[in-house]
C-alpha cells in the first residue's frame, strides 16, 4: 500500500485554520528581522482561512490589486493600509520588551474560579483583577 504523504503547505494551510495557530504563527513572522516575511504570513492565513480577496478588498477599503501588492515579496505597505488589514481581521499590532521577558502565570483551577467570580463582581477583566493582586 503506498502512503500518502502530504507538503508543508497543505500542513501549514490546515494548522492555520485555527484562529490561535494563525496568531502564533503571525507573531512568530513579525519577530524577523525581513519584514517582508510578516506580509507573506499574512497572505497565507488569508489563503489557509479561506478569505476572499475581493470581499476582503471591500471590508478593509483597500483596493484588491492594492492587497495583492501589499501581500507580494516586494510588498512594503503604508502604516495605514496595514492597519487596516490587521483590523478587518480582527487583529492589532503590539509592542513587548525584547530585553525583560514574563513568564506565563500558571494558577490552579480553583483559585481561577474565585478570581474570575471576584472580577465579575469588581465589573473588571480577569486580567486587570490578576494585575492589581500582584502589584500590591
Amino acid at each position: 500500500m503506498k502512503r500518502k504523504y502530504r507538503s508543508y503547505e497543505e500542513s501549514l494551510f490546515e494548522a492555520l485554520k485555527d484562529h490561535d495557530e494563525a496568531l502564533a504563527y503571525l507573531n512568530a513572522a513579525l519577530g524577523d528581522e525581513d519584514p517582508r516575511v510578516f506580509l507573506l504570513s499574512l497572505k497565507d492565513v488569508l489563503t489557509a482561512q479561506g478569505i476572499e480577496i475581493s470581499s476582503f478588498a471591500q471590508e478593509s477599503n483597500i483596493t484588491r490589486q492594492n492587497i495583492y501588492r501589499i501581500l507580494s515579496k516586494e510588498g512594503n505597505p503604508r502604516w495605514e493600509s496595514l492597519t487596516s488589514l490587521l483590523n478587518t481581521l480582527g487583529l492589532q499590532i503590539q509592542l513587548s520588551d525584547k530585553k525583560r521577558t514574563i513568564e506565563p502565570l500558571t494558577i490552579d483551577k480553583k483559585l481561577l474560579k474565585t478570581l474570575s467570580k471576584q472580577a465579575a463582581k469588581q465589573g473588571v477583566s480577569l486580567e486587570v483583577l490578576i494585575h492589581e493582586k500582584l502589584s500590591k
